[in-house]
């Protein structure tokens, strides 16, 4: 028996670099509508600051499990 393909749906999407004390870097966006959005805008210049993944990358990395 062959398995169904897993078929996942999505609004959006954005490929950001963040880098410590600069506003992250916009790779590449899924929906170029949200590109010129306000509240996006908004979060590329000062609210990713508040964006989990923003912040595990600026917490400390220990080695090990």
């Amino acid at each position: 028996m062959m398995a169904a393909p897993l078929v996942v749906t999505f609004d959006s999407w954005v490929a950001l670099i963040f880098r410590p004390k600069k506003s992250p870097q916009l790779l590449c966006v899924g929906d170029d509508d949200h590109v010129e959005n306000i509240p996006f805008i908004e979060y590329l210049q000062s609210f990713y600051a508040l964006d989990p993944y923003y912040q595990f990358t600026r917490s400390q990395f220990s080695s090990g499990l």
